[in-house]
């Protein structure tokens, strides 16, 4: 009476395959210990007479993390806190060279470092030049070094004895002295590094 009906079998469908996106800020939890975001930053500022300021900013997750402690360990041991914007910030005087390390106190951040490193100063286009009644004018350049902290000592000439300036960041020096008439000769030029390491000697005539 009836015929015996069947239906073509529909290919079955695969499960869909969830998969999950790795954001930014799951992976910086990953790297970070106990997952908290706490990030650290570090500088160095170099200051003459071998004193350095190391400043930096502590956020969690991105945002400042008041009140909380620094260590900075490796060629200085120290420590500092955080200001209401999360910064940080401390001078000290160097013993030694070599790699700092900052970390906040709880072990929760990551670890920043920046290295400090000294250098052979070098003067170049050390000159002077009269600007009249007894004026000079006494500059030139300074290179092979950290800028940061730099001076120049000058000598030679008696009206120089003494003289100091600080090199600008550029490497740059720049300074006036007076010299009486009969008082020139050859002007000394040395530069020293925050560190305290110097340069050859450099010279200039001072014709009056």
């Amino acid at each position: 009476m009836f015929g015996l009906f069947t239906r073509s079998s529909r290919p079955r469908k695969r499960p869909a395959r969830r998969t999950t996106t790795l954001s930014l800020e799951r992976l910086e939890d990953r790297l970070t210990p106990s997952g908290t975001g706490e990030c650290i930053t570090l500088s160095v500022v170099y200051q003459s007479d071998k004193i350095a300021t190391f400043q930096g900013t502590l956020t969690n997750p991105c945002k400042p993390y008041p009140g909380q402690t620094v260590n900075l360990t490796g060629a200085v041991n120290t420590g500092a806190a955080t200001n209401a914007q999360g910064v940080f910030s401390v001078t000290v005087q160097v013993s030694k060279l070599g790699t700092v390390y900052a970390g906040s106190a709880d072990g929760k951040s990551n670890t920043a470092k920046c290295t400090l490193v000294g250098g052979s100063p070098v003067v170049g286009n050390f000159k002077a030049v009269s600007v009249g009644s007894g004026m000079w004018l006494f500059s030139g350049s300074v290179t092979g070094a950290p800028k940061q902290g730099e001076m120049v000592g000058c000598g030679g000439i008696t009206p120089l004895q003494g003289q100091k300036c600080l090199v600008n960041s550029d490497g740059t020096f720049a300074f006036y002295a007076m010299v009486p008439c009969r008082e020139g000769g050859w002007a000394d030029a040395e530069a020293i590094d925050w560190w305290g390491d110097t340069s050859e000697v450099a010279i200039a005539f001072v014709n009056c």
